[in-house]
């Protein structure tokens, strides 16, 4: 099985540290002297630093060291060090590289350490166990997951048997992508000439939340046996909802006996769908009795529940939410905001309505900037979301910064943690402009070089001479934003 060694399950650490953000997966393949692995890396160019190749250069370059290190039984087996660098470019881009290394078959920990090149405190160390087939036994390679391909005469690390591939990174498909390309190998010379043709079977599969699954499109295409068969193929993906996925591979003999089974992990995020979906499934009947609460609100007061109810819902349910709403399909709205509290509030949905849309009222009034409502403010939006901090330390006198605000909560209920913080201030100075500047609650926006950000306007006040990487400020006359911080 193709294994991803992404960076999604440590998102909370690249927001709290700055850490290189990367997308780092494997396969498996065998040639005819040997097994090997290849190694993909994905650079967001965000992420790392972009130097001028000359001082007042307009062209700029990024470099990763990247460090490939196979344990085996704790010993370490290989290791291949490398330099990744950028393409040039007058801004931050994105960038990829494959390596393949010779590996004989066995049990491995793989551990792979990002160093940018330019800043060498932001790293990312990763690892996994692998497995390297058994040449002798495998019939089918690892699967490489694409964004894209073509045919190319060019000759590099992402070409193979004339065919540029580049790599999807994190195995995320969002609603850009209608298709899903992939390519794999077939190693059927040993199959006993009695089976006949082979027959390939290739799904999509979906990932359901208990446990189960569900085959969403399958393909199948006959195979003659060969040492060696690459395949590079695609699956129509426009119909997927989002969701987690599987794309498995399956080979059986003529007689339809599965010699062996590979598949690979993917994510899919396609909100067009999954609002058709919705339609079809949750559409308000025109004869919708008397229970249904949302019958007596307005288009207008329907728009303006659904924007307020934003913090409150999932990652994917936010993306049909926007639809809902830009599509202005009543009955949908109506189906929509009646889900949510239905589904929330089991025993009395129209009171937590009513509640829930008095207190957004409130806060539209009191955060409100002319753009936008007062909850789609930074602060009106985290409000809604956890509700009234148990204290505000509001400053406008701070000589040297703009205003600002500190929240404290001694308990949030929806992840239970305690002692949490927000920071906002208002760089630009307009009524009620204030953003997030600093969280200690998980998952929102954690940055060590809050108090940095907020002094900016006293540069030559940082704390010690790292002027790069520097998180503090020097105590100073006024300048009590980090006392009041860490009072709380």
């Amino acid at each position: 099985m193709k294994k991803l060694l992404s960076l999604l399950f440590v998102m909370a650490l690249v927001q709290q540290s700055f850490a290189i953000d990367a997308s780092l997966s494997y396969a498996s393949f065998k040639s005819p002297q040997s097994t090997y692995i290849e190694v993909y890396l994905y650079v967001i160019g965000k992420s790392v630093t972009f130097k001028e190749l000359t001082p007042g250069s307009a062209q700029k370059q990024a470099a990763v060291e990247m460090n490939i290190i196979f344990k085996k039984n704790d010993q370490i087996f290989l290791v291949e060090r490398v330099l990744v660098k950028s393409p040039l470019n007058d801004k931050a881009v994105d960038f990829s590289d494959v390596r393949r290394l010779a590996i004989p078959q066995g049990e491995y920990k793989l551990e792979v350490e990002l160093i940018d090149h330019h800043q060498l405190d932001n790293t990312v160390l990763l690892g996994e166990e692998i497995t390297i087939m058994n040449p002798e036994i495998s019939k089918i390679s690892d699967i490489q997951l694409l964004a894209t391909f073509k045919k190319t005469e060019e000759e590099n690390a992402m070409v193979k048997n004339g065919i540029f591939m580049e790599q999807i990174p994190f195995h995320f498909y969002n609603k850009n992508y209608q298709q899903l390309p992939f390519y794999f190998e077939l190693y059927t010379a040993n199959v006993s000439e009695n089976s006949g043709d082979l027959l390939l079977k290739y799904s999509i599969v979906k990932i359901l939340g208990n446990g189960t699954r569900e085959e969403l499109a399958t393909m199948y295409k006959k195979r003659a046996p060969k040492a060696i068969d690459p395949l590079l193929l695609q699956m129509d993906l426009s119909k997927v909802p989002s969701g987690n996925y599987a794309l498995t591979v399956e080979l059986m003999s003529g007689s339809k006996e599965v010699l062996e089974k590979k598949e690979s992990y993917f994510v899919r995020s396609n909100p067009d769908m999954d609002y058709e979906l919705f339609l079809a499934s949750k559409e308000i009947d025109v004869n919708a009795g008397t229970e249904d609460f949302t019958l007596g609100i307005d288009s207008a007061e329907l728009r303006f529940s659904l924007r307020a109810i934003v913090p409150m819902v999932s990652q994917k349910d936010a993306e049909v939410l926007k639809l809902v709403i830009s599509k202005s399909n009543v009955n949908a709205m109506r189906a929509f905001l009646r889900n949510h509290f239905e589904s929330t509030y089991k025993e009395n949905p129209k009171l937590a309505y009513e509640k829930y849309i008095e207190v957004a009222k409130a806060v539209d009034k009191k955060y409100g900037n002319g753009f936008g409502f007062g909850f789609e403010t930074d602060r009106g939006y985290y409000f809604m979301k956890y509700g009234k901090p148990d204290d505000i330390q509001a400053i406008v006198d701070d000589p040297t910064a703009p205003p600002y605000e500190i929240w404290f909560y001694n308990k949030l209920l929806t992840t239970n943690q305690s002692n949490v913080k927000f920071i906002f201030y208002n760089p630009t100075l307009i009524e009620n402009g204030h953003t997030l500047l600093h969280s200690t609650a998980r998952g929102e926006w954690n940055n060590p070089k809050w108090e940095v950000m907020l002094y900016k306007n006293s540069p030559n006040q940082m704390e010690g001479d790292n002027f790069i990487d520097g998180s503090q400020m020097k105590d100073n006359w006024g300048r009590n934003a980090r006392r009041y911080f860490d009072d709380y």
